[in-house]
């Protein structure tokens, strides 16, 4: 069971045994979405305030499109007294618009989850499951596939996934 690895302003669709995982959340957002009828799943990483910018919006979009996802989880940040000062999680306005842009784009209503890391697993039955990777399946620590530095495309690698996106760097 392949375990990629994300990072901000990145996203990852496939199916079958996709375990997915990210960085620790200091303000971010991770959608994760399934889409019940292919049984596709993925999870996009939402970089903190940028609501505004047209890449991220672009990368969000086709990420929804490709997917079509018939339900939503938002991961947002929690307050957790993080490594930056003043750090609250994610804020106000990334939670509105993140939220209105998955009922509008997605068509869907979004759960949410305050955490301050999560991961996505697709179950062999058909379904998702979002939450902190210690209450996943499987190792999600060790012999992870890294693709930070992998441009966006269709793979054949892994049994088959599509990779939305680029790294950003948090500013």
């Amino acid at each position: 069971m392949p375990l990629f690895f994300i990072e901000m302003g990145q996203g990852i669709i496939g199916r079958g045994d996709l375990r997915v995982c990210t960085s620790a959340l200091q303000s971010c957002v991770l959608i994760a979405g399934y889409n019940a009828g292919t049984r596709d799943g993925g999870m996009y990483h939402f970089p903190s305030g940028h609501r505004k910018d047209p890449e991220v919006r672009r990368d969000m979009d086709t990420w929804a499109a490709i997917l079509a996802p018939t339900a939503i989880t938002l991961v947002m940040a929690t307050n957790h007294g993080g490594m930056f000062a003043g750090e609250e999680g994610t804020p106000r306005k990334d939670r509105i618009t993140l939220t209105n842009w998955a009922f509008e784009v997605c068509k869907s209503a979004a759960a949410t989850l305050d955490l301050a890391g999560a991961g996505l697993q697709l179950l062999p039955a058909g379904g998702y499951m979002v939450g902190r990777v210690t209450d996943l399946a499987g190792d999600f620590i060790n012999n992870r596939i890294e693709l930070h530095h992998w441009s966006a495309g269709t793979y054949l690698d892994y049994g088959r996934f599509t990779l939305i996106g680029r790294r950003r760097v948090r500013q």
